[in-house]
């Protein structure tokens, strides 16, 4: 992301994985709490 990209592809749970996908499940966090980028808007979230 700090190099440009604009798109992540990514698993959930782990299916994916091994073949190279991030796990979103700690990427999505790691993104907005550790480097501030916007990932999921507020809107998005489900109550």
């Amino acid at each position: 992301m700090r190099l440009g990209a604009t798109q992540v592809q990514g698993c959930i749970n782990g299916y994916g994985e091994r073949t190279g996908n991030a796990d979103l499940c700690a990427a999505v966090p790691n993104l907005a709490l550790k480097m501030g980028v916007r990932t999921i808007p507020r809107s998005a979230w489900s109550a």
